[in-house]
């Protein structure tokens, strides 16, 4: 399913947004499965004003780590992204639930995540939190 439209139906002007940015993280994945709606779109204008640009993944407590990995390394890698040049800085991994569904965020899972992604990409992971 597409992504609903931009406000007023027009595509963002990424040139008047970006003025005077440098760098952009965008969401990719959620999870084992889900994939963000805008990602490609975003990702797409990142490149069409030459930000430097990463993607980042949003950590799902009670599910297995490398099956996120692999989840999100498979998204990122058919848009082309292979954190190997000077516009893509590593990945993230973005860790705010403790909690889901009544399961807590366990050290060993996010650890497989970032052992599987660091293997695959041969980029260790960035970490994002707020707590």
């Amino acid at each position: 399913m597409p992504p609903p439209p931009f406000p007023g139906g027009t595509a963002f002007d990424w040139r008047a947004i970006v003025a005077g940015q440098k760098f952009i993280s965008i969401k990719a994945t959620t999870g084992e499965c889900s994939v963000d709606p805008w990602f490609a779109r975003d990702l797409a204008g990142a490149r069409s004003v030459d930000l430097i640009r990463t993607a980042y993944h949003y950590f799902t407590a009670g599910q297995d780590g490398a099956s996120q990995a692999d989840h999100f390394l498979r998204v990122t890698r058919a848009q082309g992204l292979s954190w190997r040049n000077a516009y893509e800085p590593p990945p993230v991994l973005d860790l705010e639930e403790c909690i889901r569904d009544g399961k807590r965020l366990q050290l060993a899972e996010v650890q497989k995540f970032l052992a599987r992604v660091t293997q695959v990409s041969g980029v260790q992971p960035t970490i994002y939190t707020q707590k």
